[in-house]
C-alpha cells in the first residue's frame, strides 16, 4: 500500500489519501493531536509520499516516528518540501491560499524553516538520498 500523506481528496495516482483534515473521501484520516494515522496497522504501508506538507506539522520529529510505525521493513519514504531558499515565499503563498482563499485559518503553517533532516537521521539513520533544488528539496529513502 502507497499512502500520500497530506494529499486531502487528491492523492498522486496509485496512492492511497491521508490527511490531518477532515476532508471528505479520505482512505485514512491523520490526527493530529495524537499523531496517529488512524486505521492503519503497523508495518502496513509500502512507501509515504509527503509533498508540502512537513511545514504545516508542527512536531514533525512525532510525525516521523508515526511514518517509522506504518512502513513496512524496507519501505519508502518520499518528502517535498520548499527549500530554505524559498521558504519565506512559500509560507506567503501557503497563508494566502489557507486564510483568504480557502478559508481555512486551521491549518498551521511553520513561520520558520525547520531543518528536518537531523530527526529523519536520529529515527529512520542515515541511508536515504537529499537532493536540493533551488525550489525544492527532496529526501527519498
Amino acid at each position: 500500500m502507497k499512502i500520500d500523506f497530506g494529499s486531502g481528496h487528491a492523492p498522486a495516482v496509485g496512492y492511497r489519501t491521508c490527511d490531518m483534515t477532515a476532508a471528505p473521501f479520505l482512505d485514512y484520516y491523520f490526527d493530529a493531536n495524537e499523531y496517529a494515522i488512524l486505521d492503519c496497522g503497523d508495518a502496513s504501508v509500502d512507501v509515504i509520499r509527503c509533498r508540502n506538507v512537513l511545514h504545516h506539522v508542527k512536531d514533525i520529529r512525532q510525525l516521523l516516528i508515526e511514518f517509522r510505525r506504518v512502513l513496512k521493513p524496507n519501505g519508502r519514504i518520499i518528502i517535498i518540501e520548499a527549500s530554505k531558499d524559498c521558504y519565506r515565499i512559500n509560507v506567503f503563498l501557503d497563508i494566502l491560499w489557507y486564510r483568504y482563499v480557502t478559508s481555512r485559518p486551521d491549518i498551521w503553517v511553520s513561520p520558520v524553516y525547520r531543518d528536518y533532516k537531523e530527526d529523519f537521521i536520529s529515527i529512520f539513520g542515515n541511508d536515504f538520498s537529499f537532493i536540493s533544488r533551488r525550489e525544492k528539496e527532496y529526501l527519498i529513502m
